[in-house]
């Protein structure tokens, strides 16, 4: 279940990605302070490190939210980053903050 929830987040990641149709790295690049996170996505490292891939999550949500306001790129394409949000990412992105253990101080 958390890795075929984990799937659809990454799918939707993806995505994203494809419809701005740019490479991993330079999709990477916009969430330049969560590359760690993208690389683990990509690795699908579900086996470990579920606390550190929960996090990874959080900030790469973030950091799309934060650059959806101060990238042009995001900006021209807001409607389809939205739409693609909104239609998958989020849903599977609470359902697998729903599954993995939450960290006592976050």
């Amino acid at each position: 279940m958390e890795t075929e929830i984990y799937q659809k987040v990454i799918t939707c990641l993806e995505n994203i990605r494809m419809h701005l149709k740019i490479s991993q790295l330079e999709f990477a690049a916009f969430l330049s302070l969560t590359r760690e996170g993208y690389r683990l996505a990509i690795a699908k490292d579900t086996n470990r490190h579920k606390q550190y891939i929960k996090l990874d999550l959080i900030h790469i949500f973030s950091a799309i939210l934060f650059n959806l306001e101060n990238y042009q790129l995001w900006r021209e394409n807001l409607v389809i980053i939205q739409q693609e949000i909104n239609s998958c990412f989020t849903n599977y992105y609470l359902q697998l903050l729903a599954i993995l253990p939450v960290a006592k101080n976050s």
